[in-house]
């Protein structure tokens, strides 16, 4: 996501970003939100039938499966378009559009390419949550966290005086090899608060 952003929006001055970034960031707000409401709707006899224990003990589950895909312990698939937005959008819309529209469609989840498994536990906890808000405020917020790494980049890029493209990719793909441990850390984290959660026993 981040080498296509940077390489296709910003072409060779990526130091011009931070105006469309917001319009990014916006997107894939906005597409989150219409995911969350789109699960709840989809999923709302699933969340009728099943108590909050055993939600809970879904999304650990699924947490902890793709922390050791996260981990390269186990090749677990997960759904996902194997492309990324067409590059004919940015001959035809101005920057700012694309990075929108860009964003919406990241926001909706599996319509591109997901580039780290964290993705299906969070919309796991989404699709089981009972009420639409909580639904829609996760997937905005797991939104606005994909927004960092660009953030990230744009800052960086001023700070080290990056004056194309090539540059900041070369920063992401040697930060790469890093990404994966931490997020599986991060799920395996996550898996043991959620199944804890789920199999305590209740009040007697």
């Amino acid at each position: 996501m981040v080498g296509t952003i940077v390489s296709m929006v910003y072409g060779e001055d990526s130091r011009k970003a931070a105006g469309a970034l917001i319009w990014h960031t916006a997107g894939l707000t906005i597409g989150g939100a219409l995911l969350g409401v789109a699960l709840h709707f989809a999923t709302l006899p699933l969340t009728t039938w099943i108590n909050a224990g055993q939600a809970s003990v879904l999304v650990g589950s699924f947490a902890l499966v793709y922390a050791l895909h996260e981990f390269q312990l186990a090749t677990i698939p997960y759904p996902q378009l194997r492309r990324q937005v067409p590059r004919g959008w940015s001959r035809i819309m101005r920057p700012w559009a694309f990075s929108f529209f860009y964003g919406v469609l990241l926001g909706l989840a599996f319509v591109t390419h997901v580039w780290v498994a964290t993705l299906v536990p969070v919309v796991a906890f989404a699709a089981l949550a009972r009420s639409v808000g909580a639904s829609v405020i996760l997937l905005m917020l797991y939104g606005l966290g994909r927004a960092v790494p660009l953030w990230y980049l744009e800052r960086r890029s001023r700070d080290a005086g990056w004056r194309s493209a090539t540059d900041a990719l070369d920063h992401v793909h040697s930060k790469k090899a890093r990404v994966h441990p931490a997020n599986g850390a991060a799920l395996a984290f996550s898996a043991g608060l959620f199944l804890i959660a789920g199999l305590a026993p209740g009040p007697s």
